[in-house]
């Protein structure tokens, strides 16, 4: 690692503006292709994106894994770097090597406030709205993870709660097969409907009733299917 890059790991502003003063490049890429503004974002420094930034540091530059400083940012959950990048036109729409954009990294590991800061941003909304991802979407990764909150964000932002994907059915099939039971309540209390199938042909009852767990999502899936 060079100096430039742990002077933005550390967060050390001081030696980071010294280093850029003496003709350091702050587009240095290491052997994961990541840029100082990489180890900044990923670190939360906010200090030294902003200072990388008006220096003249690529927004959108990714590494050797597809991510951007955006797609670190927000699966850490650091919002003001992820405003940051934002209001420098960071790209939200980009993908890594695992066909993630930020907004499905941040829903992937919980961070609400990023999620609903990436949805004032037009490009992003526009894209979660039309994209059609056939591993997954940004609603299917929190409802796997139990991110309640941030599954009912995307359904009162106009997300399609019957979206299916190839691999995992609808988001009700996901939560079935990972016992969230209060992801579960959600989706049903929104109207999901509980006779999609899956590519195995199998509805979300289906599944569910072969988990050794999720007795409570059992009964309620079949509650709301007698009557």
């Amino acid at each position: 690692m060079s100096s430039i890059h742990e002077a933005a790991v550390a967060g050390n502003i001081d030696i980071l503006k010294l280093l850029i003063d003496n003709g350091a490049n702050v587009n240095l890429k290491d052997s994961k292709n990541f840029r100082p503004i990489h180890y900044a974002a990923w670190q939360g420094r906010t200090e030294s994106v902003f200072i990388l930034l008006r220096c003249g540091a690529n927004v959108n530059e990714q590494s050797l894994n597809g991510d951007t400083p955006l797609h670190l940012a927000s699966q850490y959950g650091h919002l003001e770097i992820v405003q940051l990048l934002l209001f420098h036109h960071a790209d939200p729409t980009l993908i890594n090597r695992r066909s993630l954009t930020p907004i499905d990294l941040a829903c992937e590991y919980g961070h609400i406030h990023v999620v609903n800061s990436l949805l004032h941003n037009t490009l992003c909304k526009q894209m979660i709205l039309n994209h059609n991802n056939e591993q997954h979407t940004s609603l299917h990764l929190a409802a796997k993870n139990g991110h309640t909150d941030i599954v009912r964000l995307l359904l009162l932002n106009g997300f399609d709660i019957n979206r299916m994907t190839i691999t995992d059915g609808s988001a009700l099939h996901v939560v079935c097969r990972n016992g969230r039971y209060e992801t579960a309540k959600l989706l049903l209390e929104c109207g999901i409907d509980v006779n999609l199938r899956n590519s195995y042909e199998q509805t979300a009852y289906e599944v569910v009733i072969k988990q050794k767990s999720g007795n409570d999502i059992k009964r309620l899936i079949k509650g709301l299917i007698l009557n």
